[in-house]
Order: C-alpha cells, then structure tokens, then sequence
C-alpha cells in the first residue's frame, strides 16, 4: 500500500539514549556527554538507587541538581 508509513530506522544516537548505563560509566563519561564533572552526577543522585541510567535521565536529574537551592549546614558559611 502506498499509504502505509514505516518508521524509520533507528539512528545510533537513539540506541545510545535509549541504552542503561552504570552511575560509574555515566561519571567516567561525565565531562564529554553532560559536559560537568563526575561530581556533579555525584550530587544529582545522591540518595537515589544505584540503578542504570539512561543519557536523558541522567541530564534530566542534572538539570533538577543543578536548579536546587544551595542549602548551608548549621555553622558553616
């Protein structure tokens, strides 16, 4: 049928976000794919379960660390 759509074929950028990596490997790769530090992944998943993320939540959680308030300890400035 003429009409019929097919969905294109998956690019290696698609795979590549859509792929789970480790906290360790998305923090070895920090500085080339976020652009920040490892100890920036370090803060945006504090207290969070060491599951595999993909790219985009992981920019996602960066973007939220990123946007929350600096909060200072009793005593310290």
């Amino acid at each position: 049928m003429a009409d019929e759509v097919k969905a294109a074929p998956a690019t290696t950028q698609d795979v590549a976000a859509d792929a789970k990596y480790t906290v360790d490997e998305l923090k070895a790769a920090a500085k080339k794919q976020f652009g920040y530090g490892p100890e920036v992944i370090d803060g945006a998943t504090y207290g969070k379960s060491e599951t595999p993320y993909t790219v985009n939540e992981m920019k996602a959680l960066i973007e939220e660390f990123l946007k929350r308030p600096a909060v200072e300890k009793d005593g310290e400035k």
